[in-house]
């Protein structure tokens, strides 16, 4: 979460790795929905985007 309060993109939230795939049908409403995952470690984004 200290990443993200120092710097992210405006209207962006936060969302740990470990909770993206249990929370991901309550924060993205439709499937047509573009979602940017971004990530100061390129390892913990890229693990997200298989998910």
């Amino acid at each position: 979460m200290a990443e993200f309060d120092k710097d992210h993109v405006p209207g962006a939230i936060s969302v740990p790795g470990a909770e993206l795939v249990l929370r991901f049908a309550d924060l993205v409403p439709s499937p047509d929905t573009q979602v940017i995952v971004s990530c100061a470690g390129l390892p913990r984004a890229t693990s997200a985007r298989r998910r």
